[in-house]
């Protein structure tokens, strides 16, 4: 990503949390915290070789969670740099 775009990004997710509605963001911090609270027990009850998989597990499922937040970043400003041209434009 260039500069610009990941300037963008960045002040984006820092805020992201700000565009949910009141139950949203309640239902956001509910269902996070019972993420990482099955997590760490999934991890108490694993040894060895299983941990170390599913350590792995986690690693690529967040890139994959951090991929597809930058997709979709990258979704919802072509679409308002597309509305922002439509809007300036004699159609």
């Amino acid at each position: 990503m260039n500069q610009f775009l990941e300037s963008l990004f960045r002040c984006s997710m820092e805020s992201q949390k700000s565009y949910l509605g009141r139950d949203e963001l309640r239902d956001y911090r509910a269902a996070a915290y019972e993420e990482e609270r099955l997590k760490g027990q999934l991890e108490r009850l694993l040894e060895d070789d299983l941990l170390k998989e599913f350590k792995l597990y986690i690693d690529n499922s967040e890139e994959a969670h951090w991929i597809d937040s930058i997709s979709a970043f990258r979704r919802g400003l072509a679409i308002g740099l597309q509305l922002g041209a439509f809007s300036m434009s004699e159609y």
